[in-house]
């Protein structure tokens, strides 16, 4: 048990977000920790691509091939130190809440804060002293080894972040990790064009570890408690009963993130194979803004639910957490089908917007790529329960056939259809994991969305749908389809979205009214 006047739990609970779940379904909470989430990820959205738009002008095309893959290797080896920890020791930490076991939430939080970043720090030596080697093999040549060892400082440092991140989550602290990640998306814009200004693109490196030592910094300034409420000096003894859980879903999550790491690798290996390296570089916006920035917003419910629904499920509260699921279902919808609608028939001039004219030839595989995520805009927000009820093997099986699906479409795709031919392999493989997990939360779990919430996911796929095929015969005629599409799906979605925006106004205005009081005289 924590030691006397100390305690596991936070000092106070952000409101209607973190609070102790009360019988009946209220879709408050949700909607709430969307929005919250929502605005830190737009806020992510925007600043990032800001960000690459001037990275990409200062180092070109070439210098963001080179970023992209230093970046996957850091991924992957961050995974090593996940493993033990990562989503594995938030859903425990929820669950251990849930079930009022203060004594094993303290040694989880202990855990986490001692052996990932250890395991982050054996990394970076490996990787200093193998960097040539491992330049070679990411790089495709030895003459980047110091860009390599220089990036490899920001993995124990992302290891730590992601920890203390993993640890809020499991008390559902999304308020302040909203906050948290907003200040840290604009520090990382800030120093990355200033250290990109002054040395380069050796500069944009080494900006990376410096916004991940901010973003620790953070979270110690925003929730001490965390790490003062801890006994450190007590020797972290093996438990077996509180680790199990914790590495069973952190293996599976590791061996998914392993494999999805190395088919990235595998397909820009393929691409600068077969089409360039320039092309490599082109495709980058199509996967930053259809892989990286739209997960930033898929996830704003998903980051909620994984905690909530582990407490909700630990309770037995079945058709509560059904109810959350289509909830989350239908809010992420009203937000990203929107964008998906505009990427797909604006596509050409977003890319050129966004980074530059050199990378216009991204505008089709974009719209394909954007098409197909529907699909997974979807089944990311309907499978949400099969974490929380422990189908890791289900879930690390349907991961591994899509990533298969994903490389082998690739291999045989790419050389007839370019870089359009990778879009297409994208897409098939979230079809299937679409139909594939469909029937696990229809026919097998049954914690799903209901049947009109499912009924509001066609109408999203068929809009999509409809837009891109307008597109692909005439632009123009995409453009316009686009926008019919548009005022459809705000009028289908219209009530979410008046949530949405009814929640936002109550969480600025309280801010706003202490702005003006502090204004002066009269106000």
């Amino acid at each position: 048990m924590p030691a006397d006047g100390q305690t596991a739990f936070p000092p106070e609970i952000d409101p209607g977000i973190a609070a102790e779940p009360e019988p009946g379904y209220d879709g408050g909470a949700l909607i709430t920790a969307s929005t919250l989430t929502l605005i830190s990820s737009a806020t992510g959205l925007v600043i990032g691509l800001l960000r690459s738009k001037l990275v990409a002008v200062l180092v070109g095309s070439k210098g963001v091939s080179i970023l992209s893959n230093l970046n996957i290797y850091n991924a992957f080896a961050a995974t090593a130190g996940t493993a033990f920890a990562g989503p594995g020791s938030t859903r425990a930490i929820a669950a251990a809440r849930a079930e009022g076991r203060d004594e094993r939430v303290d040694w989880l939080i202990r855990y986490s804060f001692l052996v990932p970043p250890a395991i982050g720090l054996l990394i970076l030596t490996v990787t200093v002293v193998f960097a040539q080697q491992i330049s070679g093999l990411v790089m495709g040549d030895t003459q980047y080894a110091d860009l390599v060892a220089i990036s490899a400082v920001a993995i124990p440092l992302t290891l730590l972040g992601a920890s203390y991140a993993g640890v809020l989550q499991g008390f559902i602290r999304i308020g302040s990790l909203a906050k948290a990640s907003i200040a840290t998306t604009l520090v990382s814009l800030i120093v990355t064009v200033a250290f990109v200004l002054a040395f380069g693109l050796r500069g944009a490196i080494v900006a990376t570890s410096i916004v991940a030592l901010v973003q620790v910094g953070i979270f110690l300034l925003r929730e001490p408690w965390v790490v003062r409420e801890r006994r450190w000096r007590r020797r972290l003894s093996f438990d077996w009963a509180a680790l199990h859980p914790v590495l069973q879903l952190g293996l599976a999550s590791v061996a998914l993130t392993v494999a999805s790491t190395l088919v990235a690798l595998l397909i820009r290996s393929d691409i600068v194979r077969v089409v360039g390296l320039e092309q490599n570089g082109v495709y980058q916006p199509v996967a930053a803004i259809s892989d990286t920035y739209l997960e930033l917003l898929i996830s704003s419910t998903s980051f909620y639910l994984f905690p909530r629904l582990t407490e909700l499920l630990s309770a037995g509260r079945r058709t509560d957490a059904s109810a959350e699921v289509g909830h989350g279902l239908r809010v992420i919808l009203a937000v990203t089908v929107v964008l998906l609608l505009l990427a797909i028939a604006f596509g050409e001039p977003i890319v050129v917007l966004l980074y530059s004219d050199q990378f216009r030839g991204a505008a089709d595989p974009l719209a394909i790529q954007m098409t197909g995520n529907i699909l997974k805009v979807v089944i990311w927000s309907a499978s949400a329960a099969l974490l929380p009820l422990g189908y890791y093997r289900a879930w690390l099986v349907l991961g591994l056939c899509h990533l298969a699906i994903k490389y082998f479409g690739t291999h045989l795709l790419l050389p007839g259809m370019g870089l359009d031919g990778v879009a297409v392999a994208y897409d098939l493989a979230w079809a299937f994991t679409f139909l594939a997990e469909g029937f696990l939360v229809v026919a097998v779990i049954k914690v799903g969305p209901r049947w009109h919430d499912w009924q509001r996911a066609i109408i999203a796929a068929a809009l999509v749908v409809f837009t891109f095929g307008a597109h692909s015969l005439n632009h123009g005629l995409g453009m316009l389809a686009a926008v019919a599409a548009l005022l459809a799906w705000l009028a289908v979605s219209r009530a979410d979205l008046v949530d949405l925006a009814r929640t936002l106004s109550g969480l600025a205005r309280p801010r706003l009214q202490a702005l003006r009081r502090g204004g002066g005289p009269g106000e």
